[in-house]
């Protein structure tokens, strides 16, 4: 049954006087009294209160669980609460940007701004505040965000104030329209087996194994560092990658890829060699500049540089891939949760393809099938004449 939200004039004492104002009353599912001022008398008509009063019901009968808050929620508030709800849940990068987005909202807004005082409007203005680059203040690194980055901060804050409209403390998601869909860039630089071979005659030992792992394996960065001896059966040629008690790989996803000979030689040589009780193959490498130093050993080689070293590899290596066996198989090793993605982002179109098709009897080939078909169409029409004669006879 709907439970009543009452209008009533309450009272109260100031240094000046006596004040009368409006005020909601009504009781929670919880059944708690909860009540909420809409100002004095002398500002806020009856006509007025009446209004908001409506409108409180409206929201209520969209939002059942409002009805057990008084008072919404402060941005500080409920971001806090929602990292350490999702601590578990979520990638500790993810949470990371997440904490990111969350900053420049609480720089724009105030941490005291209540969540369901912020509409559509104002989404659209912090968007518009955040890219004209008026919150790099927030940050300790103020520098000018591009397009894609904005859009990826508008991703997170989006997905945070969706929590809170699945736990009905919003009726909408203000948020819900500023994300833009921007394609990503196909346009990366596709590692051949040449320039692999001429990095890994630079590389030191602990830098040929994670090149090897992103390049012949498909490892993202994080997942190579993460690797354990144990996730690797040296019987079978495979790697697992699975996530620890203080690590999950991305979307929480188990895979198994396959190690191809050049790659099980390396780490085979590096499992021998590794000192007793060392657990990962990585174990002496820190992720800190890891970037920089992968960079300065395509440098080293000769190599023209390239954007993100180490997911370059792992996209040529998948790129490879693609080359040899069925699309599902490749999104399988890649770890991608959509086969769109694997296709959209992943796959470069080389030079060897167009040099294989230029060289090749594609021409011959087609033609040859046109002819065929064509031969076939005529018997069978010849066929069907003679038959209809028959029957006509």
């Amino acid at each position: 049954m709907k439970q009543a939200i009452t209008l009533v004039k309450e009272t109260k004492k100031l240094k000046g006087g006596t004040v009368e104002y409006w005020a909601l009353r009504w009781h929670g599912r919880n059944g708690k009294f909860h009540s909420k001022g809409l100002g004095r008398t002398d500002k806020v008509s009856k006509r007025q209160a009446l209004k908001k009063k409506r409108l409180m019901e409206q929201g209520f009968d969209a939002v059942p669980g409002s009805r057990n808050i008084g008072k919404c929620m402060s941005l500080k508030a409920y971001t806090d609460l929602y990292f350490e709800a999702r601590s578990r849940e979520l990638a500790d990068k993810t949470i990371q940007a997440y904490q990111n987005a969350a900053r420049y909202l609480i720089g724009y807004f105030g941490e005291h701004k209540p969540i369901d005082q912020i509409t559509r409007a104002d989404a659209a203005l912090f968007k518009s505040a955040l890219a004209a680059g008026k919150l790099k203040h927030v940050m300790k690194r103020k520098v000018d965000l591009e397009t894609t980055t904005v859009n990826i901060h508008m991703r997170g804050i989006k997905a945070v104030f969706g929590k809170a409209v699945a736990d009905e403390l919003l009726p909408y998601n203000p948020f819900d329209r500023t994300v833009t869909n921007i394609k990503k860039s196909t346009d990366w630089h596709y590692v051949s087996g040449s320039e692999y071979q001429k990095i890994m005659e630079h590389a030191s030992p602990k830098f040929q194994r994670i090149i090897s792992l992103c390049r012949l394996a498909g490892l993202r960065r994080t997942e190579a560092l993460q690797l354990e001896w144990c996730n690797i059966d040296w019987d079978k040629c495979r790697i697992t990658v699975v996530g620890k008690n203080d690590w999950q790989p991305k979307a929480r996803k188990t895979r198994t890829i396959p190690m191809c000979p050049e790659l099980t030689t390396i780490l085979l040589d590096a499992y021998e060699a590794a000192p007793e009780g060392q657990s990962k193959p990585l174990a002496d490498i820190y992720d800190e500049n890891l970037t920089r130093d992968v960079k300065a050993t395509v440098k080293r080689a000769g190599v023209e540089a390239y954007g993100k070293p180490l997911h370059t590899l792992r996209k040529s290596c998948i790129t490879d891939w693609a080359g040899q066996y069925p699309m599902h198989v490749v999104k399988e090793w890649a770890g991608h949760a959509n086969i769109a993605t694997t296709q959209q982002f992943y796959l470069k179109v080389q030079d060897s393809d167009y040099e294989r098709a230029a060289t090749s009897s594609f021409w011959k080939k087609v033609t040859e099938n046109v002819t065929e078909n064509e031969k076939n169409g005529s018997n069978g029409q010849h066929e069907t004449t003679n038959k209809e004669t028959q029957a006509t006879d």
